[in-house]
């Protein structure tokens, strides 16, 4: 575990007074402690401009080469897209395919 942190005594006995439990009001006093921790280390704490998150993210996925899909294959429209389900020969085809036997269906009984 890392260090014990000490709780915020002001904050603790404010939501004492209020009538907290003491389990929640400890817990909210090491978070105030936590924050004036970061806030003088000079972290920017609470909500950020949307505009600046947005840009962030743009840069990242840039650098990962990730087009906001994951990379992946993607799924095609079948019966799956109607009714939600597979049927038999589809849900042995994506078995095949996952296992990379070359998506020929498994045979029952084969092994």
């Amino acid at each position: 575990m890392s260090d014990e942190i000490a709780p915020d005594q002001g904050v603790y006995d404010a939501l004492i007074a209020q009538g907290v439990s003491e389990r929640i009001a400890r817990a909210k006093a090491k978070a105030a402690t936590q924050r004036k921790v970061r806030q003088s280390e000079g972290w920017q704490l609470g909500p950020r401009d949307a505009a600046e998150a947005a840009e962030k993210l743009a840069a990242y996925k840039a650098s990962a080469g990730a087009g906001g899909g994951g990379g992946g294959a993607t799924a095609t429209a079948t019966a799956e897209a109607a009714t939600g389900r597979l049927s038999p020969e589809e849900r042995a085809a994506r078995v095949a395919a996952s296992l990379g036997n070359g998506g020929a269906p498994a045979q029952p009984g084969v092994a």
